[in-house]
C-alpha cells in the first residue's frame, strides 16, 4: 500500500503564478440589480471536492503515471482591497475544472509525492444558489461567465504527504454520511498557473483581457469543512467515485477536500455602461464652479476636461 498521494489541481480560473494581481470590478448578477463590487484582486473559494481518477490502481502511486482530476466548489468571497465580500443572499458563483496530472516523484517510505500538471480546463458559473456538495449537483448551471485553460506546470511544489499509517474517518463534517469509510491522514499544497480565455463582460466589468494569474491552496484526504461529494458529473466525470477503503490508501481513485484561492492579472478594456464615468463627476464640478463664479482654468488631477 502506498501511503502518499497528491492532488495538484490548478483548478481554475485563471491566472499566472508569482505575478502581481491587478484589481477589477465584479458583478454577482451581471445585468441584474445588484451593485458591482470594485477593487477585486481574487476569488476565495469555499472548501470543495476534487476526485483524482485512477491515480493509484491497487493502492500504488507510480512515478510517470498520468491521471485526470475533477474539481468543483463554490465561491466563499471576493478578495478586494477593502476586505472580503460574500455573494449576496440567494446568489452563488461556482467553478468546475478538469486537470490532467502526472506523478513526478513518489517515496513510499517517506509517504511523500509530487505532481506535475500537464494541462486542463475550467469553467466559472453564476446564478441562483443551488449547489449541493454532498450530492455533487448545481455546480455547472446558471450562466457561464468565464472559461479557460491550465497550461503545463512542473514546479515540484504540488505535493501531498501522509503523516501516519493510521486512519481517520473520511467524513468528519456534520453528520457522517459515509459510515465505515476511513482515510489515511494526509495533507498537501499546490501552486499553479491558469488563464481565462473567455469571459462575460457583464460580470467582469471594464476588463479587456486576462493575461495570467495563479491558483494556490491546500488539500487533504479527509473532509472536515465540507461534505464529500457523491458525484462529479457536473465537473465532467459521470462515474461515481471509487476510492476504496481507506481513501488515499486503497485506490484506484483518491478524493480530496480542496481549499483554493486565485488571483487575476487583468488589463483594462472599454468603459462598461455600469461603471462610473469620471467625465460626469467633472461636469458636476464645472456646474458648481459656474454657480460659485470661480470656473477653474484646468481640470482637477485625474479628471477629463469637458468642453
Amino acid at each position: 500500500m502506498f501511503r502518499s498521494f497528491a492532488l495538484t489541481v490548478a483548478v481554475a480560473l485563471a491566472l499566472g503564478a508569482g505575478v502581481k494581481a491587478d484589481t477589477f470590478t465584479f458583478d454577482f448578477d451581471g445585468p441584474g440589480g445588484n451593485a458591482p463590487v470594485a477593487g477585486v484582486a481574487g476569488f476565495d473559494y469555499a472548501p470543495g471536492n476534487i476526485l483524482s481518477v485512477n491515480s493509484a490502481p491497487g493502492g500504488v502511486l507510480t512515478p510517470g503515471s498520468t491521471f485526470t482530476s475533477y474539481f468543483q466548489a463554490t465561491l466563499q468571497a471576493l478578495q478586494t482591497t477593502g476586505g472580503n465580500v460574500s455573494p449576496p443572499a440567494g446568489r452563488e458563483v461556482t467553478v468546475v475544472a478538469q486537470v490532467n496530472e502526472r506523478v513526478a516523484t513518489a517515496n513510499a517510505a517517506a509517504g511523500t509525492a509530487t505532481f506535475d500538471i500537464l494541462g486542463g480546463t475550467f469553467q466559472i458559473f453564476a446564478g441562483p444558489a443551488n449547489a449541493n456538495n454532498l450530492a455533487g449537483t448545481g455546480f455547472n448551471d446558471g450562466t457561464l461567465i468565464a472559461s479557460g485553460t491550465l497550461p503545463p506546470f512542473s514546479s515540484g511544489v504540488n505535493n501531498f504527504t501522509t503523516t501516519s499509517t493510521s486512519t481517520v474517518p473520511f467524513d468528519q463534517f456534520g453528520n457522517n454520511d459515509y459510515p465505515g469509510q476511513n482515510a489515511l491522514f494526509g495533507v498537501g499544497g499546490f501552486l499553479t498557473n491558469a488563464t481565462i480565455t473567455s469571459f462575460d463582460p457583464n460580470y467582469f466589468i471594464g476588463v479587456g483581457s486576462f493575461t495570467g494569474g495563479s491558483v494556490n491552496g491546500n488539500n487533504q484526504s479527509f473532509f472536515n469543512n465540507v461534505d464529500p461529494s457523491r458525484s462529479f458529473a457536473n465537473a465532467g466525470y459521470a462515474t461515481p467515485p471509487n476510492i476504496g477503503n481507506p481513501n488515499a490508501g486503497a485506490g484506484p481513485d483518491i478524493q480530496f477536500q480542496l481549499d483554493a484561492n486565485q488571483s487575476f492579472i487583468a488589463t483594462p478594456g472599454p468603459p462598461h455602461p455600469r461603471a462610473p464615468d469620471p467625465r460626469a463627476d467633472h461636469a458636476r464640478d464645472l456646474r458648481c464652479d459656474r454657480r460659485c463664479g470661480s470656473l477653474r482654468d484646468s481640470p482637477p488631477q485625474g479628471r477629463l476636461m469637458v468642453s
